[in-house]
């Protein structure tokens, strides 16, 4: 079953597998899991050094619901962007255990239009077009229904300075983590609203407004690497696919 990591990992003697069983359950973009973990030294893997990253809460305001709409216009209506998600949409149950990756979709209506080939995965979603309303409309709700904004930082030029800008950014991520999980034991969810944190060249003026509107700082200084909403949602969420844990191992 493609979600079945969640279950936990299988019995074993090796420590390591043991963890990393857990591990592959981290959030990811676009679910894509890139990861790989070499085990082929005896008691030994991968280790990544830790520095300090910043985080900050704040109710929803008009101005940061209307920054997320328009971000996601920008990637939906940047061709190279919104293929990256397109080309890695799976659809139906078939796709979905063979590639365990990607973005899900299982919704009847979805795969109808699939099988007579009205679903369009080769090229960009024309604005106006069917699949643009729905993708767009999607992101106004998402955008349209949080109850609060949670981001994290890094500072830019002290890390950069200490050559440590990377080891900043896993621990970023590490600290997103982590955040998740407690919301989660509270009863919330955090879903991450990652178009305006992009860094490509048509987003730039919400780029600089995202950074204007919670580190109020230029990114030059500190580096908003996770911006999303939060807040308490009544619809039970599935499991996103996973590869097991072999998949993934160098021995």
């Amino acid at each position: 079953m493609a979600v079945a990591p969640w279950s936990g990992p299988a019995t074993t003697d090796d420590a390591r597998r043991w963890a990393i069983g857990y591990a592959i359950l981290a959030p990811n973009s676009h679910n894509r899991q890139p990861w790989l973990v070499d085990l082929r030294e005896a008691n030994a893997m991968t280790r990544t050094t830790a520095c300090a990253s910043a985080a900050r809460w704040t109710p929803p305001s008009s101005t940061r619901c209307e920054l997320c709409r328009e971000s996601a216009r920008v990637e939906l209506l940047t061709p190279r962007t919104v293929m990256e998600s397109v080309r890695l949409t799976r659809v139906g149950p078939d796709e979905i255990a063979r590639y365990r990756d990607g973005i899900s979709l299982n919704a009847p209506m979805v795969r109808a239009l699939d099988a007579v080939g009205l679903f369009d995965r080769k090229s960009p979603p024309g604005e106006g077009s069917a699949a643009f309303k729905t993708m767009m409309g999607r992101f106004e709700g998402h955008s349209n229904t949080a109850m609060g904004f949670v981001w994290l930082s890094t500072e830019t030029a002290a890390n950069a300075a200490d050559k440590r800008t990377r080891s900043a950014e896993v621990t970023a991520g590490r600290a997103y983590v982590r955040q998740h999980l407690k919301a989660t034991e509270l009863g919330l969810q955090m879903h991450p609203m990652s178009q305006a944190p992009q860094e490509f060249a048509e987003m730039k003026p919400y780029y600089d407004r995202l950074h204007q509107l919670t580190v109020r700082q230029p990114a030059s200084a500190a580096t908003v690497q996770m911006f999303c909403r939060i807040g308490y949602c009544a619809e039970a969420r599935q499991h996103t696919p996973r590869r097991g844990v072999d998949a993934i191992l160098m021995t």
